[in-house]
This record gives C-alpha cells, sequence and structure tokens, in this order.
C-alpha cells in the first residue's frame, strides 16, 4: 500500500491501513496543494469546518514534499484550536484525547511533513494499531503492480464514494439534531465521538 501524507487524514485512509502490518508513505512526491496533504475537514455547529495549514506562497513550482514549510507569520494554531475546542468539546470522548492533540497547536512546526507524521503517528498510538510506517526512498511514477498506488486516490476534490471499497460506517456525531450524518471527516471526529470503538467502526 502506498500513500501520501495527509493532515488529520479523513477516515478513508484509516480504512485503507487498518488491517495492515505496514504500508509505505510517500516522501519523495512534489507537493500538491488543495489536498488532505495540508487540510482536513471536521463537524460543526453549522456543517463541515474545513481547515487548512498555510504554507509559505514563495514557494517552487515544484517542490519535494519535504522541503515545504509551514508559514510561521499566520495564526493558524488559535484558529484550529479554538475550533477543535468549539466543536468537540461536549464530545464523550474529547477530554480523553484532546491532551494528546494539544502539543500540535502549541508548538511551532517547520515542515509541513514532518508535522504530518508525527501526528500520523500519535493517531495509530490512539488506535492502538501495530502498523510501521515504511517512507519511500525514492519516487517511482508507476510502482509495482504488487504494490496499491492510493496516492491521489485520497482527495478533497473526489468523491470517496467512487470508492466501492470503502464503506463508511454511521456513528453518533456532535449536532445531529440539525445535520444528517456527516461520512468521511477527519479520523479526529471519530476518535472523539467513539473513543475506543473507533477501530471497531472503521473495520465495519
Amino acid at each position: 500500500m502506498l500513500l501520501s501524507t495527509a493532515h488529520f487524514p479523513p477516515i478513508q485512509f484509516f480504512s485503507k491501513i487498518i488491517d495492515l502490518d505496514s504500508f509505505h508513505l510517500e516522501s519523495k512526491e512534489h507537493y500538491q496543494s488543495r489536498s488532505y496533504r495540508n487540510r482536513f475537514i471536521v463537524s460543526g455547529a453549522n456543517g463541515p469546518i474545513r481547515l487548512s495549514i498555510p504554507i509559505l506562497k514563495s514557494l517552487p513550482t515544484e517542490l519535494l514534499i519535504k522541503e515545504v514549510k509551514i508559514d510561521p507569520s499566520k495564526q493558524w494554531r488559535k484558529i484550529h484550536q479554538k475550533t477543535i475546542k468549539s466543536a468537540y468539546r461536549h464530545s464523550p470522548f474529547y477530554e480523553y484525547f484532546i491532551d494528546e492533540f494539544q502539543p500540535y497547536w502549541e508548538k511551532s512546526w517547520k515542515y509541513l511533513y514532518d508535522f504530518n507524521l508525527d501526528i500520523l503517528n500519535t493517531i495509530i498510538k490512539i488506535l492502538e494499531l501495530d502498523i510501521d510506517i515504511i517512507e519511500t526512498t525514492e519516487y517511482i511514477e508507476k510502482p509495482a503492480c504488487k504494490q496499491t498506488d492510493l496516492r491521489d486516490a485520497i482527495h478533497p476534490k473526489l468523491n470517496w464514494e467512487n470508492d466501492t471499497e470503502f464503506k463508511p460506517k454511521q456513528y453518533t456525531q456532535n449536532f445531529s439534531d440539525r445535520y444528517d450524518f456527516i461520512p468521511n471527516l477527519s479520523i479526529i471526529d471519530l476518535i472523539f465521538q467513539a473513543g475506543p470503538d473507533a477501530v471497531n467502526i472503521i473495520k465495519t
């Protein structure tokens, strides 16, 4: 399995790795904007909220993902922290897991890839998954046929319903009295709502 980096990845991402012993994470690709590489979606009082990590605007057209720098001049950390708290503070498992994520809105990170990788490791630990992340050492446009290439398959512009192997199970979400169930949000939505049952929901 070959996947691209993502910031607080959507549930679809974890549905691909949940039963694996290991997977490859693309570390040699060129950065792609408007993807899950620097953005994620949560549920708020007025519906889905799209949050993104600002990238330095002086990027070359083609920059390796590991070289992408987070813009330190923006106040995104305060916005993300406030948004997450407002959206999930009344969730069943918010108080139980928020301390795991708090450092990501307090510490200053230089590179997006490193930031995402640390978050991914934290989430794997929270879900108690025994999965090894293998970072790629070179970019291969067309991997061997035995390797499933999902680098561009999980994307906010793509309809997840076209993924025949991903069947999101409904779970209780905040503001369910106002909105229908919203599938494939960031994994933190599921963690704050379902806690230790998150893995079973992903596997279903």
